[in-house]
C-alpha cells in the first residue's frame, strides 16, 4: 500500500469508529423512547436492561453502518479540502477518482461485513432481542405498595400501609383486606409489623403485631350467619407475589418471524410459501368453477355481460386473481339478487291434465280455429275484390268509432241498446261477406292450451307446485350463500398468504439493499465532502443528515408499497438505491470538474451579476 492510500485510510478510520458509536447510541436511544412506557415500573434489575440493549445494539447496527460511512468520509474529505491537501494532491496529477480508490475498497469491505453480520448475527440477535422485549412488555408492574393507598394488584387482597419505617420493612398501621367470591367480610388489623420479601422474591412476608383479625362465616344473605373478631399479638401471613416476577420466556415462541432467518433459511420458506400459495391457488380455482352452475341462471333482469366472461378475465392477471377482487364483490352477488327478483315476479302457473276432456276440446278449438284462418287467409288473397273489402273494412272502423262516442254520451240504458244494434248489424254484415275467424274459440283454447315448453328456466319453475317452488327458493339461496361465503374465506387466506410471501422476499432483499446502502453513500459523501471544503461535525453532519433521511424515508416508503402490493419486493427495497445512485454520480462529476456547487462566494458573484444586468435594464 502506497503512502498516500495510507493516508487516505488513516484520516477516515478515526472519524468513521466515532461517528458509528454515536449513531448507534443515537438509534439505541430513539427505541428506548418508543417503549419507555413499557420498561418504566417493572421492576428489571440492571443485567435484564443491558442484555436487552446488547441485543438492540446488534439489530441496528446494519442501520448505523450506512450513516457512519456517509458521514466519516464527508469529514475525512472536507478535513482534505479545508487544509488544501486536497489541492496539493491534485497539483501533484492525481485524480479524485484514484484519491477516493482505497476508501472505496474500505467501503465495499464494510458492506460485505454489514451483509455477513445481517446474515448471521442479526437473525439471532433479532430472536433474542423480540423475545426479551414480549416478555418485558407482557410483566406485571412492581408490586410497590405505598403509604396510605390501597395496593389491589394483588389478587385476592387489599393492603393498605399508614406509614413505612427502617428501609420499608418495619410498617405502620397495616390494613389488610380479603377479597373473595362470596362477598364475606375478612381483613385484619394491625398497629405495626415487619414486612420482607422471601429469599426467592416469590413470597412477600408479613410478622404482624397487636391486631385484630375479622371473620365472616356462612352465607351471608342467612341470619345465621358467624362474625368472629379475633385479636392477637403476633400474626405471621405470607403472600404469593411469583406473578410480578419477571420470567424470560422460550425463544421458540418467536420463530415464526421472518426476521430471524438467514438468507438460506428465507430462500427455503419463499420457495415453500410459494408451492403452497400456488397450489391453495389451484384448489381453490378449481372449488370456484366447480360452483359455477348454481350461478349460470340468466334472464332479461340481469343486464351485465355473460359470467364467464368476467370469471375468465380473472386469469388475465394473477394479482387480480384475488376472487371478486373485493373491489367489484363478486358477479354472484348481482346473479343473486336477478335470482330474486325473478321469483318475486313468477305468475302462479296454470296446469292442466293432458288427458283431460278440457284438454281434448281445446286442442280441436284450436285446430278448427287454424284451418278457418288459412282458409280465410287464402280467400282474401285470391279475391279480386280485396280493395273494396279493405274500404269496407275502414268505413266499419269508422262507424264503431262513431258508436262509441255516442256510447260515452248516452245513458247506460241507451248505451247498451246502441251496444246491441251495433252487434247485430255487425252480424248480419259479417254474414253477407267471407266467412270471419272464431276469435273467441282461438281465445279459449290459448287459455286451455298448454305452450310448448322453453329451455329457459322460468317455465320449469312456472310448472312447479307451491310446496316445492318455497323449497327451491330456499335451496338456491342457501347454496348462492354458502358459495359466496367459500369464496369469501378463500379470497381471505389468499391474501394473508400473498402477504406473507411479500414480507419473506422483503425480508431477503434488505440484508443486501442495507449492505450496498454503505457504498451508495460513501459515492455521495466524499465527492460532497470535496465540495464543501469543511470539515469537523458542522456542516458535514447537517449535509450527512439531510441525505440520510432521503435514504431512509425512500426506503422506508419502498418496503410499505412492496408491503401492499404496489410495488415489486425487489423494486421496493432497491427504491433508495434507484434514487441516491444519480445523485453520486452526478457529485462525483462536479466533484472531478471542480464545481463551486456549495461555494458561497460563486453564489455572491452571480447574484451581484444578476443585480447588475437588471440594473441595466431599468436604465434603458
Amino acid at each position: 500500500m502506497k503512502k498516500l492510500d495510507k493516508l487516505i485510510v488513516k484520516s477516515f478510520v478515526g472519524p468513521f469508529i466515532a461517528t458509528f458509536f454515536i449513531t448507534l447510541f443515537v438509534l439505541v436511544m430513539q427505541f428506548f423512547w418508543l417503549w419507555i412506557d413499557d420498561f418504566v415500573g417493572k421492576g428489571l434489575d440492571a443485567g435484564t436492561i443491558l442484555k436487552f440493549v446488547w441485543y438492540q445494539s446488534a439489530v441496528l447496527i446494519p442501520l448505523a453502518l450506512p450513516l457512519s460511512v456517509l458521514l466519516s468520509s464527508l469529514m475525512t474529505f472536507g478535513n482534505l479540502g479545508e487544509t488544501f491537501e486536497l489541492v496539493a494532491i491534485k497539483a501533484a496529477g492525481i485524480s479524485l477518482l484514484r484519491f477516493m480508490r482505497p476508501l472505496f475498497v474500505v467501503a465495499i469491505i464494510i458492506a460485505l461485513g454489514a451483509f455477513l453480520f445481517s446474515n448471521y448475527v442479526i437473525p439471532i440477535a433479532n430472536l433474542k432481542s423480540r423475545t426479551l422485549l414480549s416478555d418485558i412488555v407482557m410483566a406485571k408492574p412492581a408490586f410497590l405498595i405505598k403509604e396510605g393507598v390501597f395496593n389491589d394488584k394483588l389478587a385476592g387482597f387489599a393492603i393498605k400501609i399508614g406509614k413505612k419505617e427502617d428501609n420499608d420493612s418495619i410498617i405502620r398501621d397495616v390494613v389488610v383486606y380479603e377479597q373473595n367470591n362470596i362477598n364475606q367480610d375478612n381483613f385484619i388489623i394491625a398497629k405495626s409489623g415487619i414486612m420482607k420479601p422471601s429469599p426467592d422474591k416469590q413470597y412477600l412476608d408479613f410478622h404482624l403485631k397487636d391486631g385484630i383479625r375479622y371473620q365472616e362465616r356462612g352465607n351471608p344473605g342467612d341470619s345465621s350467619t358467624e362474625y368472629i373478631r379475633m385479636a392477637f399479638k403476633d400474626y405471621k401471613k405470607q403472600l404469593d407475589i411469583s406473578s410480578f416476577n419477571f420470567r424470560a420466556s422460550e425463544d421458540s415462541n418467536n420463530r415464526n418471524n421472518e426476521r430471524v432467518y438467514s438468507m438460506r433459511q428465507l430462500d427455503v420458506a419463499i420457495d415453500s410459501m410459494d408451492k403452497f400459495y400456488e397450489n391453495d391457488k389451484t384448489r381453490y380455482d378449481q372449488s370456484f368453477f366447480s360452483g359455477l352452475p348454481i350461478l349460470l341462471y340468466k334472464d332479461s333482469v340481469v343486464k351485465d355481460p355473460p359470467l364467464a366472461e368476467n370469471i375468465l378475465n380473472i386469469k388475465k392477471n394473477r394479482q387480480d386473481y384475488i376472487i371478486g377482487n373485493t373491489k367489484n364483490n363478486l358477479v354472484a352477488t348481482k346473479v343473486a339478487d336477478s335470482l330474486r327478483k325473478v321469483w318475486k315476479k313468477q305468475p302462479k302457473p296454470v296446469v292442466v291434465k293432458k288427458n283431460s276432456a278440457k284438454f281434448k276440446d281445446s286442442v280441436k278449438l284450436a285446430t278448427a280455429a287454424q284451418k278457418k284462418a288459412h282458409t280465410l287467409k287464402a280467400t282474401v288473397k285470391d279475391s279480386t275484390k280485396f280493395k273494396d273489402s279493405v274500404k269496407l273494412a275502414m268505413a266499419s272502423k269508422n262507424k264503431a268509432d262513431t258508436l262509441k262516442l255516442a256510447v260515452k254520451d248516452s245513458t247506460p240504458a241507451i248505451a247498451a241498446a246502441h251496444a246491441s244494434d251495433s252487434q247485430q248489424k255487425k252480424h248480419r254484415d259479417s254474414a253477407n261477406k267471407k266467412p270471419m275467424v272464431d276469435t273467441a274459440a282461438l281465445v279459449r283454447a290459448r287459455k286451455a292450451f298448454i305452450p310448448k315448453p322453453k329451455r329457459d328456466g322460468n317455465n320449469f319453475f312456472a310448472v312447479l307446485p307451491d310446496s316445492a317452488r318455497q323449497q327451491i327458493k330456499e335451496r338456491a339461496l342457501g347454496a348462492i350463500t354458502s358459495f359466496k361465503s367459500n369464496i369469501e374465506m378463500s379470497t381471505t387466506s389468499l391474501i394473508e398468504q400473498d402477504k406473507s410471501l411479500r414480507r419473506y422476499k422483503i425480508e431477503w432483499h434488505r440484508k443486501i439493499a442495507l449492505a450496498l446502502a454503505c457504498v451508495v453513500l460513501f459515492m455521495i459523501g466524499a465527492p460532497l465532502g470535496s465540495i464543501i471544503r469543511k470539515g469537523g461535525l458542522g456542516t458535514p453532519l447537517i449535509f450527512a443528515i439531510v441525505f440520510f433521511m432521503i435514504f431512509y424515508f425512500v426506503s422506508t416508503r419502498g418496503e410499505k408499497l412492496a408491503k401492499e402490493g404496489e410495488m415489486s419486493a425487489f423494486n421496493g427495497m432497491w427504491l433508495a438505491t434507484y434514487v441516491l445512485v444519480p445523485v453520486g454520480i452526478f457529485l462525483t462529476y462536479k466533484a472531478m470538474h471542480d464545481s463551486n456547487l456549495f461555494n458561497k462566494e460563486f453564489y455572491g458573484r452571480m447574484v451581484k451579476q444578476v443585480k447588475k444586468f437588471l440594473g441595466k435594464t431599468k436604465s434603458n
